[in-house]
């Protein structure tokens, strides 16, 4: 399988919320007067520059819109296309958890 089939297998595999939580998550804010199967978001430090978001998951270039939304905020972040999209298709995964310290407790003179 190439590269570019793995990323659309990959693609086709992410959820709407997952995307729109990623972009949010980053300060990319939906604009609000756009409605029916697509959701935009315009990036934090310039308007122009939007992603669209597929909101029914059935229409046959969903993948291809979700590779696209994904290749933006890769862009975006500096970061690779397959980092982004595996942190999308397993959104829990990609949440850091805070680190746990252990401190060993002291004898009490």
């Amino acid at each position: 399988m190439s590269r570019g089939s793995q990323a659309l297998d990959l693609a086709n595999r992410v959820r709407t919320p997952a995307i729109e939580r990623y972009a949010e998550g980053l300060g990319w804010t939906r604009v609000p007067a756009i409605g029916g199967s697509i959701a935009v978001y315009e990036r934090p430090d310039s308007p122009l520059h939007q992603l669209i978001v597929p909101l029914d998951e059935s229409y046959d270039d969903y993948g291809e819109t979700v590779l696209e939304a994904a290749r933006k905020l890769a862009a975006f972040e500096g970061k690779p296309l397959a980092e982004v999209l595996a942190l999308l298709v397993k959104p829990s995964e990609g949440r850091r958890k805070p680190a746990t310290r252990v401190v060993p407790a002291v004898p009490s003179p």
